[in-house]
């Protein structure tokens, strides 16, 4: 017997099939259309940590019984703070993508934090040891305050008690100063970044700035252990108090 000819002509009421392309863009176009997605925190422990020449950082997140593949390009990666290794217990933040080609899932990670006080501690103590092999806690770099400030940056939550506090009794017992206010995040993943954007708009615009946060956690407060925010303090042109 001959084959039998099967056409794939489009008929009326007859359901037409994808191609995969097609299915892997809908899935990957759901995926990014949904806000729960997008900036997520996930906890978890890294594990298959590898390094490209590009300086991309490709990793899995895990827990007892589901992981899922994460991306860190170069950009993010040089602004965490501190160096991802196996094993360690991290808060990343991301935007949950679909990469067609090779049909998988995936965390595109934008910041990341370690979990656990254990983790916090031995993340800061590396960073200050490289901080201050480096001479950025020598006494010499310390700079005088200028006596009578004409302008006052203030980087700090642009909402809370903090910011209130700071200008409320700057107007009272210094009312010749201008007041900046750099707002910025002051907790979680995204805080660091957000720091030090607002440090580097107000510094060339003020005579002193003031980076204040009222009190907290550990964790809540881990974000002004950055190793980019205290390298963006140093190279500040005006000097910076911290209030934290």
């Amino acid at each position: 017997m001959d084959p039998i000819a099967v056409t794939c002509e489009n008929r009326p009421g007859v359901p037409q099939a994808l191609t995969v392309t097609q299915l892997a863009r809908v899935i990957r176009d759901t995926i990014r259309a949904n806000p729960i997605l997008s900036r997520i925190l996930v906890r978890g422990e890294v594990s298959n940590l590898q390094r490209a020449p590009s300086g991309h950082v490709f990793f899995t997140l895990k827990d007892a019984t589901a992981q899922l593949s994460c991306t860190l390009f170069r950009e993010d990666a040089e602004m965490l703070g501190f160096d991802l290794e196996d094993g360690m217990d991290v808060v990343v933040s991301g935007d949950v993508d679909v990469f067609p080609r090779r049909g998988s899932v995936q965390l595109l990670i934008k910041a990341a934090t370690p979990a656990g006080v254990g983790a916090f501690w031995a993340a800061y103590q590396k960073t200050r040891k490289k901080l201050a092999a480096e001479g950025l806690f020598d006494a010499a770099r310390k700079r005088l305050l200028p006596a009578y400030p004409r302008k006052i940056g203030v980087v700090t939550s642009e909402v809370g008690a903090v910011v209130h506090d700071i200008v409320t009794i700057l107007r009272r017992r210094y009312p010749i100063a201008h007041i900046v206010i750099a707002p910025a995040l002051v907790q979680g993943p995204e805080a660091p970044a957000s720091l030090r954007r607002a440090l580097a708009f107000v510094a060339d615009r003020v005579d002193v700035v003031i980076v204040a946060r009222g009190g907290g956690s550990l964790e809540d407060l881990w974000c002004f252990n950055d190793e980019g925010l205290a390298r963006a303090v140093a190279a500040s042109r005006a000097p910076v108090v911290s209030a934290i």
